[in-house]
């Protein structure tokens, strides 16, 4: 089954090259590492050196997101003295464009040259041993979709002879995971891993849906990154992702939820998140991953 079978129109050979062929004109950077920067992690931009950035609306074919808070760029460099491309602006499956909107930057990564992605997010916490203000490193997820939407990624398995992530391997490196902790111990930066819970959104959860999630062994919760790193996986590259705790679940605290507060702690956040990721790319640099 072809990607433009699979995912629809938007995967169709000739825009993906078109797209590659874009960004070619702006750069010839060919870049290892990939990274999709979610709210609070923009901060990232200002350790690339020699940045060459590309607004995405000049990429044609390139999706851009409509929610509020997400800048599109595609921004090319070093960043500890690894060639990184940083798409700031994700999108999400909730804004009803489908499967391939979230993937389609994923795949034009991937023929750009990057071998290893990083996802990043904002999550909000489903139990008190997870703080406003603390960074987790996903170790694993749960998708509360039970895999509804992202059900034909297992054509794609199955047509490049690999056993989709979902039936067995692990989707986020598990070396990726160990440095990411000792990253953040070294930093002396609030860090553990845990279990992200995939929702559709946009809605918050409810206190009950909170308190489910957190049954189901689901440390924190949030509205993207698992399509992203399930296709990235079964095309395979190697798998991190971050998140920034930036509200706790409803029902476990007074304060209401709004994106805007979602942003503000995001931004105060930024910091220490960047901190931890850069210390994490400067670590695969040291060792040739």
């Amino acid at each position: 089954m072809t990607l433009e079978r699979m995912l629809g129109e938007c995967f169709a050979e000739r825009s993906l090259e078109a797209s590659v062929r874009s960004i070619r004109e702006h750069t010839r950077e060919a870049p290892r590492c990939g990274l999709i920067l979610g709210s609070g992690w923009g901060g990232v931009r200002r350790l690339v050196q020699d940045a060459v950035s590309i607004p995405v609306e000049r990429i044609p074919h390139f999706p851009h997101p409509s929610v509020s808070g997400h800048k599109a760029e595609l921004v090319f460099g070093r960043l500890a003295r690894q060639g990184v491309v940083l798409l700031l602006g994700r999108k999400h499956l909730y804004e009803g464009e489908g499967l391939a909107a979230p993937l389609y930057s994923i795949e034009v990564f991937r023929r750009l040259g990057v071998q290893t992605l990083g996802l990043t997010n904002a999550a909000g916490a489903l139990h008190s041993g997870l703080c406003i203000g603390d960074l987790m490193v996903v170790r694993d997820h749960l998708d509360s979709t039970w895999h509804r939407l992202t059900a034909p990624l297992s054509c794609l398995g199955a047509d490049e002879r690999r056993t989709p992530p979902a039936a067995g391997r692990a989707v986020y490196d598990p070396e990726f995971v160990q440095r990411l902790l000792d990253a953040g111990r070294e930093e002396g930066l609030s860090v553990r891993a845990g279990v992200y819970g995939f929702t559709l959104g946009p809605f918050y959860e409810t206190p009950a849906e909170v308190r489910c999630l957190a049954a189901w062994g689901c440390d924190a919760v949030g509205m993207s990154t698992v399509p992203e790193a399930l296709y990235a996986r079964i095309r395979g590259l190697r798998v991190f992702a971050l998140s920034a705790i930036t509200n706790m679940g409803t029902g476990l605290a007074e304060a209401e939820h709004s994106h805007e507060s979602v942003k503000e702690q995001a931004a105060l956040l930024a910091p220490r998140a960047t901190r931890l990721l850069e210390r994490f790319i400067r670590s695969l640099d040291d060792s040739g991953v």
